[in-house]
């Protein structure tokens, strides 16, 4: 009886948002792994690569930020400088309208009232398929990407900070609860 209590606990705990803690530090180049380094190299950048050391309830990771054609670039790698994804931060508004809708919809499901503060593109895959997403002028690949998107979203009366990653169909693949201090994580 005791272990079915436990697993209806636990099942019902699963269902609620996580709680995200990250935390980022700027840290010099030389303290990155080579190979997330070395991703960079033989690209004209006009703009130089910042980088993080991030913490975060998943481990420590490496971020690079970098501007290139006006858009904010985020690529993160593992300790090991594997690339774990690339985001790019989007205005809401000119994603195109069927995604704008997917996504109100589904907030409009999981929360009472809500606000976008931020959206970033998100795509997984290899080095070389994210670095032409990243770093080329055309559009040609056909990567479908997730949406990341900071928002306030009021549910059972409480205004909340939360971190939703939505699928193109409107699925949310990960739903974390933060306290929003704009100061512990660096911007561009």
């Amino acid at each position: 009886m005791k272990n079915i209590w436990i697993s209806f606990l636990l099942l019902c705990c699963g269902i609620q948002a996580q709680t995200k803690f990250e935390k980022e530090n700027r840290i010099k180049e030389n303290q990155v792994p080579q190979k997330a380094v070395l991703f960079f190299k033989d690209l004209d950048l006009a703009s130089k690569v910042k980088w993080y050391q991030e913490k975060s309830q998943d481990g420590i990771s490496f971020e690079a930020k970098v501007i290139h054609n006006h858009r904010k670039n985020s690529i993160e790698f593992t300790k090991a400088g594997t690339i774990i994804d690339l985001e790019i931060q989007v205005d809401f508004k000119k994603l195109p309208k069927p995604i704008q809708n997917t996504i109100k919809n589904t907030l409009r499901q999981r929360f009472e009232k809500f606000r976008i503060e931020k959206v970033q593109m998100q795509y997984t895959g290899d080095a070389e398929t994210l670095k032409n997403i990243a770093f080329e002028k055309k559009s040609s690949h056909k990567k479908i990407p997730t949406y990341e998107v900071i928002c306030k979203g009021k549910h059972k009366k409480e205004w909340e900070y939360y971190e939703l990653l939505i699928d193109k169909n409107g699925t949310i693949l990960k739903d974390l609860k933060f306290s929003y201090f704009p100061l512990d994580n660096l911007e561009f």
